[in-house]
C-alpha cells in the first residue's frame, strides 16, 4: 500500500513538475519524502532504466498530447514540456517513439 501510495505521488509530481528544466532526482525525492532508493525501484518496478528516462517518457507524453490538442505548430512550441533544447527533444523524442518530431509537423499526404 505504501509503495503504491509512493508510486502515485511521484507521478504527480514528475506531471506537476516536467516543465522545469533540470529536474533532478534530488528535487523529485525532496518534493516527494521517498528517498532514492526506493525512487530508483519505483521507477524500475514500472519497467524504467532510472529517473531520467521516467521524467524525459512524462515529457514525451506531454509534446505529443501538445501535438495532438493542436497547442504546438512547431518543434520550438514543444521546449515547453521541459526540453532545454530542441536538440534535447528531437533526440529524446526519436529515441522513445521511434519517430523524428519533425515528421509531426510535416503535411499529411
Amino acid at each position: 500500500m505504501a509503495r503504491n501510495l509512493s508510486l502515485a505521488l511521484l507521478a504527480q509530481t514528475v506531471v506537476a513538475k516536467r516543465r522545469e528544466q533540470g529536474l533532478t532526482q534530488a528535487q523529485l525525492t525532496a518534493a516527494t519524502g521517498i528517498n532514492r532508493h526506493l525512487m530508483l525501484q519505483s521507477v524500475r518496478s514500472q519497467g524504467y532504466y532510472d529517473i531520467h528516462e521516467y521524467i524525459s517518457r512524462h515529457r514525451i507524453a506531454e509534446v505529443e498530447r501538445m501535438i495532438r490538442c493542436g497547442r504546438a505548430s512547431c518543434v520550438q512550441d514543444c521546449l515547453d514540456a521541459g526540453f532545454a533544447s530542441t536538440k534535447t527533444l528531437r533526440s529524446s523524442f526519436l529515441k522513445f517513439t521511434g519517430q523524428s518530431i519533425d515528421d509531426q509537423f510535416r503535411p499529411q499526404s
